[in-house]
């Protein structure tokens, strides 16, 4: 019992300093994109290379999942899967790479939709192989959420429809919504990693240990 509070304390420790360090992130990414005067939307700004530090890190914590997997080759390719897609997310948010695509289809939009869809693909993988726990699912969930509300706003600003507020508005607001995104599934990435991903089959070290004292249990209750 001590060691699943310890357990819940610590990922409850680990969720309170990303939810401070992603504070601070923000902040100092908003306020130096403010000061550099430059449209949140313009190519390079400060705030993409933010983000897509964040992309990078989650490629990393994909890779070191992907090799703590192996020789389990379905979660291996499937992390390897997840690594590839954040660093090429990464190098498109540096670049803008799918801005290109503006004049093979005529819109950039349409990317996006496949962006969502490989990530609701994904994380369905992930749930049906790796059966997160709780908590990972709700950051993952989360994420979602923002994710979606990304779109929403980057559709709104006249492509799809219009949204009432300024271009301005928009523009920086899509931003923060993209950072929030991407912040959030890296937290579910990382809680999965810190908590989970060392397991086998990954299972949570708190559902492990309350599997194991129910066998104990049922193994004392055995004739001899």
């Amino acid at each position: 019992m001590q060691n699943k509070l310890s357990e819940q304390r610590r990922t409850s420790l680990l969720l309170w300093l990303l939810l401070g360090f992603f504070f601070v992130f923000d902040a100092c990414a908003i306020i130096l994109q403010v000061l550099s005067g430059e449209a949140p939307n313009q190519h390079g700004t400060v705030v993409d290379l933010f983000t897509g530090s964040i992309l990078w890190m989650a490629s990393i914590i994909a890779l070191l999942t992907a090799i703590i997997r192996h020789p389990d080759i379905k979660r291996f390719r499937l992390w390897l899967a997840v690594c590839a897609g954040t660093a090429a997310l990464a190098i498109d948010e540096m670049f803008e790479i799918h801005e290109q695509t503006l004049y093979l289809l005529g819109d950039d939009d349409y990317i996006k939709f496949l962006i969502l869809l490989a990530a609701l693909a994904g994380l369905r993988i992930l749930h049906q192989m790796e059966k997160p726990s709780k908590q990972v699912i709700q950051l993952f969930a989360i994420g979602l959420i923002y994710h979606c509300g990304y779109l929403v706003i980057d559709f709104g600003d006249g492509d799809f429809f219009q949204l009432p507020f300024t271009d301005s508005t928009l523009y920086l607001a899509e931003e923060v919504f993209e950072m929030l995104a991407i912040q959030t599934y890296f937290s579910g990435l990382l809680v999965f990693y810190i908590t989970q991903a060392q397991n086998p089959l990954g299972e949570d070290t708190n559902s492990l240990m309350h599997e194991t004292k129910r066998l104990q249990m049922k193994a004392n209750k055995q004739p001899a």
